[in-house]
């Protein structure tokens, strides 16, 4: 187990990550906003190359978001599947299975 101190490190990386996510899809947009109507120079345009990035990079995010959403539902709906079990097991026990008999 994590003690206070190790608990409240991980808090705060783990906060900084999301800011510099954060900040990775906010400037991206602003870049591929920015630079969407320029005047392209050609086929090795330093404008497009950029945009392109920005593009990928917000989709790489994305998709790290959506795997991320999918392993929460995986793991939500099996945490509900082994509650319900669990309910389901204590509703039986040695004094109901003796009553059970007895009848």
């Amino acid at each position: 187990m994590l003690t206070k101190r190790a608990s409240k490190k991980t808090r705060i990386v783990a906060f900084l990550i999301a800011i510099v996510c954060f900040m990775a899809v906010l400037f991206s947009f602003s870049c591929i906003s920015g630079c969407r109507n320029h005047i392209c120079t050609g086929r090795d345009c330093p404008i497009c190359a950029t945009v392109t990035q920005a593009e990928n990079t917000v989709r790489q995010i994305r998709s790290c978001a959506t795997f991320g959403a999918g392993i929460l539902l995986t793991a939500v709906f099996s945490m509900t599947i082994l509650m319900a079990a669990a309910l389901w097991v204590a509703d039986t026990s040695l004094i109901s299975q003796k009553i059970r008999m007895n009848n």
